[in-house]
């Protein structure tokens, strides 16, 4: 039970039928402005935990007696007769008829002649539903909404806080238990679809599922499109290999050739040094291949006319170029190369940023060296920055 008076507010909280026990009891004054919904849900969040079913008590609704004829009324039904109550308490609430509801007490003893006089009480369909809400989200549900006032004769709310608002509480709950009929409850209507209503829910879920299937499918086509491509950069490596190779025996038939009659000498000499560039570019390929990581991926190698060799590709983060450059660097000493180090562009694609250009030059060397440290240069970003942030 919450009472939400023009003053102050209280909670009781009771046990199981009959008895009824008292299980928690609040009362506090009610801060000005303080509008009914925002009233439960301070008297909610105490204790810890809200009951199943919860009466609202509360002196914010229009109430008042109302007479009508009695000829007018007669063969209705409950529906229909809190319908030509709303309609007749327009004028005189403020409230429309489409947005209340009413709960109305018959009282027989002030019937005169043919004259029906009923006791109304009326509330916006906006602060039921908003009150619906506050204790759905605690854990309840709404089961009526009172007056506390009640019909001439009633029980009066005793004034201030303490025991008496207290057993007075308890009161209108042990009546609620006795004589529902006795009192002008407002229940929350229950929303009941319609057949179209639930032909139209399915058809909105069948198109939201439709919708889904299909662009999952056009993102998975998409990824594929994405993995054929990186594929095919993968490959390129290989197919520059070959043609290496091919160049390579190009020049060991024009060697043959041009060296035909010489003396063995100069032509072992000869062949050793054309054999120098292919096992230079044996140990890179064999060293790229031992430094694969998953955080990135070598899409280009360049041969420059001075015998060079350029690593390009990308990376998630700018340490996995410098480690590959380290890891070729130890890798390849000894083999007639010469790492200068790894640059690296920022191209700024993904939310987290990268991902990173990078470009490794290799120089063959004089003599063979041994490992030493690789300087890395970061080069400006490109792209666009992400929001909120610089490149």
């Amino acid at each position: 039970m919450i009472l939400v008076a023009n003053d102050r507010l209280a909670r009781l909280d009771l046990g199981e039928a009959p008895s009824r026990p008292v299980m928690f009891s609040w009362q506090a004054e009610r801060l000005p402005g303080q509008m009914p919904e925002q009233a439960v849900e301070a008297a909610l969040v105490l204790n810890g935990r809200c009951a199943k079913a919860v009466w609202v008590l509360c002196e914010d609704l229009w109430t008042q007696s109302l007479s009508l004829s009695a000829q007018s009324v007669r063969g209705l039904d409950d529906r229909q007769l809190r319908r030509v109550l709303a309609f007749e308490l327009e004028s005189l609430s403020g409230l429309g008829a489409d947005q209340s509801q009413v709960a109305m007490l018959p009282l027989a003893a002030e019937t005169e002649g043919a004259r029906q006089t009923y006791w109304v009480i009326q509330a916006p369909n906006a602060e039921l539903h908003q009150l619906q809400s506050v204790i759905r989200h605690a854990g309840g549900r709404l089961k009526g909404l009172l007056h506390p006032s009640g019909p001439p004769g009633s029980a009066a709310m005793p004034a201030g806080e303490g025991e008496g608002l207290e057993r007075w509480l308890a009161l209108q709950a042990q009546r609620l238990d006795e004589s529902p009929g006795s009192m002008a409850i407002i229940t929350p209507p229950r929303v009941e679809h319609t057949a179209g209503q639930r032909v139209g829910i399915s058809l909105a879920m069948a198109a939201a599922a439709l919708a889904l299937c299909l662009s999952h499918g056009l993102w998975m086509n998409g990824r594929l499109a994405d993995v054929s491509k990186e594929l095919k950069d993968a490959e390129r490596p290989r197919q520059q290999v070959a043609q290496l190779d091919q160049r390579l025996a190009q020049a060991r038939e024009e060697v043959r050739r041009l060296t035909t009659g010489r003396e063995n000498r100069a032509s072992i000499d000869l062949a050793a040094a054309l054999a120098a560039p292919k096992r230079r570019t044996a140990a890179l390929l064999a060293a790229l291949n031992a430094s694969a990581h998953d955080s990135r991926v070598v899409t280009t190698l360049k041969t420059d006319p001075q015998g060079g060799q350029t690593v390009e590709g990308l990376c998630l983060t700018p340490e996995s170029a410098d480690d590959l450059a380290v890891a070729l660097s130890r890798k390849l000493a000894g083999s007639g190369w010469e790492v200068r180090g790894a640059q690296k562009n920022v191209r700024i694609e993904m939310p987290e940023g990268g991902p990173w250009e990078f470009k490794i030059l290799l120089v063959p060397a004089a003599r063979p060296t041994e490992p030493k440290s690789v300087t890395t240069t970061s080069l400006p970003p490109t792209g666009r920055a992400p929001a909120g942030g610089k490149p």
